[in-house]
């Protein structure tokens, strides 16, 4: 019984399983995939709400077959569906983590490194400072 279970839970994991997406939910995803990784590769960090105003910037600035006045199947407009969480959703779905799930914002490497070394130089001016007896350890 915990086989088939098993062979069940899987192959709805797979690609392709599952509720189909809207064709503009199709579109919009591809969009957003390629903007947010060409903004991350200038070093840009996202989280939800940012993502969200960026779908909301591309359906204003498209002239596409998808736009702010575009309606889904229901009759509903494309805009007002959009969220924080609805845009979550989609990313995780198709496995696209921006952030670190610590809640911590990211840093180039490029910035962390040069961190690094205005955290050396501060701390080799106090030990020379101490070693001088300029700065007294106990007032520290």
């Amino acid at each position: 019984m915990r086989e088939r279970v098993a062979a069940v839970f899987t192959g709805r994991v797979l690609e392709g399983r599952g509720r189909r997406w809207n064709e503009w939910v199709s579109w919009l995803y591809l969009q957003l995939l390629n903007e947010i990784d060409l903004l991350r590769k200038l070093g840009l960090k996202f989280d939800a709400s940012m993502r969200l105003q960026l779908a909301l910037r591309l359906l204003k600035t498209s002239i596409g077959s998808f736009n702010c006045t575009s309606v889904d199947k229901a009759g509903a407009l494309v805009v007002e569906k959009l969220s924080p969480r609805w845009i979550q959703t989609c990313m995780e779905a198709r496995q696209i983590h921006l952030r670190t799930k610590s809640g911590k914002t990211q840093v180039s490497p490029e910035k962390q490194v040069s961190i690094e070394r205005e955290v050396a130089a501060h701390l080799g001016e106090l030990e020379k400072l101490l070693k001088s007896g300029q700065l007294n350890e106990e007032t520290i």
